[in-house]
């Protein structure tokens, strides 16, 4: 499905993470909780000194939805010491027990953020991962081989065309094209049903098992389950698998299964993460499903 470009007003500015790890934001932050803590950091700078306490008098809540940057944050379009805010984070890390990290971004829209907002961001947090899926390395070899071959008989008929230019020309060599690599496909096919027929799944190292998910429930292969079974014991965390199965759908297109999977993924989070959290991830799956699905 298309990708969303992120095209908005920003300017560039400072943030400091208040969470380093995604797992205890889903788990622990709900906006209340964060309200308090940036409240309570503020307090801290005013514990250690009045000088300390206007070094972080510009920051407030924001989500600047900029990748790699973990919500929630405090965040400035001000111009700021970073050494002194750097040493100020510092010392709180080591007297509260936190991580708190201070980083430069161009992506700050500058304003305060609200519930809505933090929502938004945790959405988007999930709904572009850190994982990119292939196809298991056999098949893409054997795809190369079949395209090498493919473009050698495009270009031996292609020769007997040498008159021909425009519309007529361009139509012509489209529907050529169309037809190899259907045949190629078709082949494909035909040997990943092969390939996962003869899989011992248990084998498959944890690394290759979102490719191999992929394959199976590209052909529709019976092994797929069991792949989707063992690629969800092999990441920690809930909403890790609830990455890796919105990518799937994502490139083999609404196959039910892995909806449903999906669903039952949000189930689970209702008794795991915060509320904002579930409302963040109900979203993604009723975007992904479309107004006709039931």
């Amino acid at each position: 499905m298309p990708r969303r470009i992120l095209a908005e007003h920003s300017e560039p500015g400072y943030y400091i993470e208040l969470s380093d790890n995604f797992e205890y934001t889903l788990r622990h932050l709900t906006w209340q909780k964060v309200q308090t803590l940036s409240e309570e950091l503020l307090d801290f700078c005013a514990e250690v000194s009045p000088a300390m306490r206007s070094v972080l008098a510009g920051f407030h809540l924001e989500t600047p939805g900029q990748a790699g940057c973990l919500p929630p944050c405090l965040s400035t379009l001000e111009p700021v010491d970073e050494d002194l805010v750097e040493e100020l984070t510092e010392k709180i890390n080591q007297q509260k027990g936190l991580r708190l990290r201070l980083s430069h971004t161009c992506l700050l829209e500058g304003k305060v953020a609200g519930r809505e907002d933090y929502v938004r961001d945790i959405r988007d947090t999930l709904s572009f991962p850190d994982v990119h899926i292939d196809l298991p390395r056999p098949i893409l070899d054997h795809r190369g081989r079949l395209i090498d071959g493919a473009c050698c008989d495009f270009k031996g008929s292609a020769q007997f065309e040498r008159s021909r230019l425009g519309h007529k020309w361009v139509q012509s060599h489209t529907e050529k094209w169309r037809k190899l690599l259907e045949g190629v496909d078709s082949e494909l096919q035909a040997v990943a049903k092969y390939l996962l027929d003869t899989l011992r799944p248990d084998a498959v190292a944890s690394e290759d098992l979102p490719g191999w998910c992929l394959l199976s429930l590209s052909v529709r292969h019976d092994t797929a389950e069991r792949l989707l079974g063992l690629l969800e014991a092999s990441v920690e965390h809930l909403y890790q698998r609830f990455q890796y199965c919105l990518e799937l759908v994502r490139l083999t297109w609404h196959i039910p299964a892995l909806l449903e999977r999906l669903e039952r993924y949000v189930e689970e989070a209702r008794s795991t993460y915060t509320p904002e959290a579930v409302e963040a991830m109900e979203a993604l799956v009723k975007e992904l499903k479309g107004p006709l699905w039931p």
